[in-house]
Order: C-alpha cells, then structure tokens, then sequence
C-alpha cells in the first residue's frame, strides 16, 4: 500500500481479527504483554482489545518494519487498532451512530465532536499499511456522523496507547445514549497522517436510525467512564456488552434479537426461556416507582415473547421485528447503564431476596 518507514517513525496498537473469532497479538519480539488499562496509562501497562473475548487478548506494541505475523494462518485477516507516528501529538477516530450537537470533553485530552478531517484520497493511500485500513477509511468517510479526537503531549507511544483505550470510549457512549455507535477508522495527524481501521467490519452497515446525543447523556458518560472501566472486565458485563454492539452490525433482525436476549440473560445469569425470572429481575433493577416497574415488568414479557417467536421461526412480520430489535436493545443498554451506575452486576441470590423482601399488609 505504501513505503514502509524507518523503524522508528510508526507506532501500531493493534490485533489480529480472524474468520474463527479469535483475536492474536501482533508480535515484536518483545515480551511487553499489553492489556486494558485506564485510558491514561502508560504504554507499560495493560490493555485489553474492545473487539477481544471475556478473557482479555495479548498485543503488543509493533513498529511496522518489525512485524512478524502470527504463525496460525487464516486466509482473511483484519487489523484492528490505532497508529500514531513519532511526531503525532493527536488521534481521531471517526464513528457511526450518533448525532453531537458541539463538541464535548469526555476526559482530559479527549473530546467528543461533530468535526472530523476530510479524507484525502492520496495522503490516505499513503498512510495506510493494509487493505484493510484503506477499506475502513473510504467506507468510513462515506457514513461518518461524529469523532473522538485524542491529545497526548509525548506523542508516538503513549499516544497510541491513550487512542487504544479510547475505543472503548465507543462502548461506553452506547450505553449511555442506549443507541448503539461504532469506531470506523482511525487517523493521527503529523507530517504523514497514518490511518488504521478501528473496526473488524471495514464494511459496516449503516444504522437506518442516527441517535442525537444529549447532554446529560454525554455527561453520564463522563460520569461514569471509571465504573465502566472496572466493569468490562467482569465476564458477564463485557459479554452482554459485546452482545449490545454486535447485534446492530448483523442484518438479519432476528438473529438480533436472539443476540441481544442472549446479552440480556448471560448478564442476568438466567437460563433461556425463563420470561417470568427476566421480566422480574430487569423490574427489579429499574430505577423506578413501584407502579412503574410493574409497568416495566410487563414490557420486558411482551418484549420476550417477541423473542421466542422469532427463535422459534413463527413468521414473525417486519413491523413486529422492529419492534423486538428496538425493544430488546433498550432493554440491554438500560440494564448496562444500571450496572454501571451501581458499579457492579448484581447476583440472581441478590435479586432473589429483593423480590421477596417486601411484605404485602
């Protein structure tokens, strides 16, 4: 795709996603294992990929010309990540899925905003090391609606490390607007802007509805951008999490719904067909009057039962689809945004006994 540079002149924080699901590290020879971390930290500590399984993915950092692929051969391969050069002090992911109003600060040095660098076809040849990436950027630029601009003073390393956290950012944001959104492609700026696909899929297909981002909503995120640091690494919350953001990239709308019911009961730990214990634990968990959880409760029953006729094959109409897929991602990311602000996810054991503490006089 292009010329590859002197070893010291690109930073890549990347991983290797193949057709089996598995993620692999890129390998430097070097034994700095990197796994998720505080978007602040440094390029000594540990990060997990965003696009990785519940227990966490190995990668390290690679300099381009020091790239030795993994030994397991796959005959598709996408690279994931964020590159930053050694004179880049910033990092844009572009995105899909919602709408920003003005620009916005999530944390210190990253900001959330409407604008984004217009692509320029010839700088993007130029920047780009696999096939993949350019892919991302050209269909990217094409359904971008926002981006999540990052700062680093120190460049290069630490830079690449504080872009990598920051695609987590993409979940976070979803769960606090409960509409899902997705980091498309990457670019960092420098004397050669260098371009990175931020997503397995450099072919997403777009949502048919963009989220206009509030800001409470933007604050919420920012609120609770620490607890839900702490929590994606909780298997049941990071696999429900997944369920969220994987649902909207698939096109058939009952197999999202069967995703989604399958984030919503691996969170809750109940087993599949048990509408009652579901429908009373998201109740349960509501923020909410009494009135308005029986309410509730009775939504998530008549959202299930969606569920099982879609499972079941019964010849369920569009209109009734779209209402399943609707009903069952806000159903999720609500049940997401109350674990976050409870910084936990509470046991059945725990909502077994709330549902049978109060006393009927």
């Amino acid at each position: 795709m292009r010329n590859i540079p002197k070893a010291d002149a690109r930073f890549d924080l990347f991983g290797r996603q193949q057709l089996d699901g598995v993620l692999n590290g890129c390998l430097d020879g070097s034994d700095r294992e990197i796994r998720h971390c505080p978007i602040d930290a440094s390029v000594d500590q540990k990060l997990v990929s965003p696009h990785s399984g519940d227990r966490g993915t190995v990668l390290r950092f690679c300099k381009i010309s020091s790239f030795v692929p993994p030994q397991k051969k796959s005959n598709t391969v996408i690279m994931v990540g964020v590159a930053a050069a050694a004179d880049s002090k910033s990092i844009v992911i572009i995105g899909h899925g919602l709408k920003i109003a003005d620009s916005f600060e999530l944390s210190a040095g990253i900001r959330i905003s409407p604008d984004f660098p217009k692509l320029d076809l010839s700088a993007t040849v130029e920047g780009c090391s696999h096939f993949s990436d350019y892919a991302a950027a050209l269909h990217g630029s094409e359904i971008a609606t926002f981006a999540i601009h990052i700062e680093h003073q120190e460049g290069g390393q630490s830079l690449a490390a504080k872009g990598w956290n920051s695609l987590w950012l993409f979940h976070l944001l979803s769960v606090a607007c409960q509409s899902p959104c997705f980091p498309l492609y990457s670019v960092s700026d420098g004397k050669q802007p260098l371009f990175s696909a931020a997503s397995p899929n450099p072919f997403l297909r777009p949502l048919t509805n963009l989220h206009a981002a509030k800001e409470d909503e933007l604050r919420w995120a920012q609120r609770y951008s620490v607890a839900f640091d702490k929590l994606i690494k909780v298997p049941e919350f990071g696999a429900a999490m997944r369920c969220f953001g994987g649902a909207h990239l698939l096109p058939q709308q009952d197999v999202q719904i069967m995703l989604l019911w399958a984030g919503i009961e691996g969170l809750l730990s109940v087993d599949a067909e048990l509408s009652r214990r579901l429908a009373l634990y998201t109740a349960l968990l509501l923020n909410a009057s009494p009135d308005e959880k029986v309410t509730y409760f009775n939504q998530v029953k008549k959202a299930y039962a969606i569920r099982s006729r879609a499972v079941h094959g019964s010849g369920v109409k569009k209109a009734k689809l779209d209402e399943g897929v609707s009903s069952a991602s806000k159903i999720l990311s609500g049940l997401l945004a109350r674990c976050v602000e409870l910084g936990r996810v509470p046991s059945p054991a725990e909502l077994d006994r709330l549902a049978v503490s109060p006393i009927i006089e």
